[in-house]
């Protein structure tokens, strides 16, 4: 399970339109990406673009990979910036870059994927750091969220973690995984964490659900 194809078929319909930088994105990126002018900075899963005009305005190089054909494509006419590179492709199987990277970024991309494609992707952007490099990690859903907890009966399951929502909230966003705080620092084993923490909402309306998400932050060691 790889890149959902149900999201080239949201970014054609013009559903998912967001242009406003993510408030975490912005706060933990200026607290652990140091002396940032000519930095490189990766953004897997890059959507809409959101992000990219807050990593303009500081001066860094930014490459993305999205998923989405028609999107990349529509933020490759919609940046035409030396200092931003933009490819589509998946993220699971390959970081296309002939470079390393200062910054990782993840925003709620990877958490829309099977284990063993989170597991290969984490594998990748090890190597694609460099050494003290960071990995901002924002909006994986946990274990706690409502759409975990309370499954519909017509859920899909991929693996014991993941799974296609065929009604409610996730109906046709396609994969979804739900982290525990265990497989998270299994998975970040290799890195050294920074910060770790878990966001839980409660909406009580227009009806009352949980919407739980880890955010982090690990570095990897720099062994020079």
């Amino acid at each position: 399970m790889s890149f959902s194809t149900e999201w080239e078929d949201i970014y054609q319909s013009g559903a998912h339109e967001s242009i406003w930088p993510w408030s975490d994105v912005v706060s933990l990126t200026h607290r652990y990406l140091r002396k940032k002018e000519g930095k490189k900075v990766l953004e897997l899963g890059c959507g809409a673009g959101a992000n990219i005009p807050f990593y303009q305005s500081i001066g860094v190089r930014y490459y993305g990979i999205e998923g989405s054909v028609y999107q990349a494509d529509l933020l490759k006419n919609r940046f035409q910036d030396e200092n931003v590179t933009i490819v589509s492709g998946d993220f699971t199987k390959e970081i296309p870059f002939d470079t390393d990277f200062d910054l990782i970024l993840d925003r709620g991309s990877l958490t829309c994927n099977s284990t063993d494609d989170i597991k290969n992707a984490i594998d990748m952007i090890y190597e694609k750091l460099c050494g003290g490099g960071v990995f901002i990690g924002i909006d994986w859903f946990t274990d706690l969220h409502d759409a975990f907890q309370n499954k519909p009966d017509d859920t899909e399951m991929i693996d014991d973690r993941t799974f296609i929502f065929h009604s409610g909230y996730f109906n046709g966003l396609g994969t979804m995984h739900f982290f525990d705080r265990s497989q998270v620092e299994a998975l970040l084993l290799k890195f050294e964490i920074l910060e770790f923490s878990k966001k839980v909402v409660t909406q009580h309306i227009p009806e009352k659900n949980v919407w739980s998400t880890w955010n982090f932050v690990v570095r990897k060691p720099d062994r020079r």
